[in-house]
């Protein structure tokens, strides 16, 4: 893409997502979720009077919500709609404005993919490891299974073993009285 083309289509998204977004804002709004000594609240407050971006109706800013793929797509299609409508003009100094914006937007994005990453790698090796452990709880279950079954055999011997021996230990005492008696 040639410099000059990337240059239009990035004023003109730029113009149209500044006036998409200053028709929906509330301006100079109240926010009650970011500390007038953060770093960020200048841009955020600027933001927001200007238009450029809204509070939620409890009047917070909700500055950690990432922009959604859904969202972005939506404002992208609003702004070129707005493009083909009418063009509106931008300032420097909210050009400015919108770069710090979007690499705030850009840090938190990233931030969340890299977590969404990790939590998804987390979640195949949790999964991962469920197989392996309900692959070792069936097989223990075999084992016990066959232990429980051999137990019980064992059982069984042994109470026919007891039954012998107590027959064998009666003989005994019956012969033992017949020649001890006699």
């Amino acid at each position: 893409m040639s410099g000059i083309r990337y240059n239009r289509i990035m004023h003109k998204l730029i113009s149209s997502l500044a006036f998409i977004l200053s028709l929906s804002a509330l301006s100079f709004a109240q926010i009650n979720d970011v500390s007038k000594s953060d770093g960020d609240y200048k841009s955020i407050k600027s933001s927001v009077d200007n238009g450029y971006l809204s509070v939620f109706s409890d009047q917070s800013f909700k500055p950690e919500k990432a922009v959604t793929r859904r969202e972005m797509a939506f404002i992208l299609n609003s702004v070129t709609k707005k493009l083909e409508e009418k063009p509106t003009s931008i300032s420097s100094a909210d050009i400015k404005e919108l770069k710090a914006l979007s690499q705030s937007f850009k840090s938190l994005y990233t931030d969340t993919a890299n977590e969404l990453e990790s939590s998804k790698k987390t979640n195949e090796q949790i999964t991962a490891e469920q197989a392996l452990l309900h692959s070792d709880i069936s097989a223990l279950h075999d084992r016990i299974t066959e232990l429980n079954e051999q137990n019980v055999a064992y059982e069984k011997k042994i109470k026919e073993n007891n039954k012998r021996l107590y027959l064998i230990m009666g003989i005994i005492a019956v012969f033992g009285v017949m020649l001890g008696g006699g």
